[in-house]
């Protein structure tokens, strides 16, 4: 049986996406993520900006991110 936690926000479900379903706690494309986030990714994009004012993730390139 598979159940998977619920999550407050989105930005909660990218940290523990990144953490736990990523190698190296990388990902490269926002599309790709937002699919299997079950979000746009317009809206990713925002959760990732804001993420990376907090200092939580760092951009390493065109698209990809990696958890601090």
């Amino acid at each position: 049986m598979h159940v998977d936690a619920v999550y407050a926000s989105l930005s909660e479900r990218v940290i523990n996406f990144m953490t736990y379903k990523c190698e190296a706690r990388t990902f490269k494309g926002i599309e790709k993520a937002a699919f299997k986030l079950h979000c746009s990714s317009r809206q990713l994009q925002r959760i990732m900006n804001a993420l990376e004012e907090e200092g939580k993730v760092r951009k390493i390139g065109k698209g990809a991110y990696r958890l601090v």
